[in-house]
């Protein structure tokens, strides 16, 4: 038995564990997304508002209080280095685009070409997948 568990009744136990599910619920559907301040707030507000529908006594309202360390943070950004990062990937994707172009149309190829042909398109690929999660086309 956690210490927890010795401290609080079961009822306030299992509304504690209900939102931690939501939270996890939450971070699960946020997982290395770029979101914006808004898209913060309403998670806040989506969080608020179970939390109110779980109809907690005052005493069980302070006990999560406290163990809600997240209370008063702020969720950052990801910020300009990430844009950064982002925006070199953009130009990295139009060189490697311009590099299998060129290797397509050279016609024949060496078996290492052909090697470097492979590697470049499964770079193209894999960073096309991550720009288009950064814009928050494909999750």
């Amino acid at each position: 038995m956690t210490a927890m568990e010795e401290k609080y009744d079961p009822d306030t136990i299992a509304k504690i564990e209900l939102i931690n599910r939501k939270v996890d619920e939450i971070n699960q559907r946020r997982m290395n997304i770029h979101t914006t301040r808004v898209e913060d707030e309403l998670d806040c507000e989506e969080l608020e508002a179970y939390i109110k529908s779980l109809n907690l006594t005052e005493e069980q309202r302070r006990i999560i209080d406290q163990h809600n360390r997240n209370s008063n943070k702020p969720a950052m950004s990801k910020g300009m280095l990430y844009f950064i990062i982002m925006a070199a990937g953009v130009i990295l994707q139009f060189y490697v685009g311009y590099e299998i172009y060129n290797l397509t149309s050279k016609g024949t190829l060496e078996t290492l070409e052909m090697a470097y042909l492979a590697l470049l398109i499964g770079f193209f690929a894999f960073n096309g997948f991550q720009l288009l999660r950064y814009l928050r086309i494909v999750r």
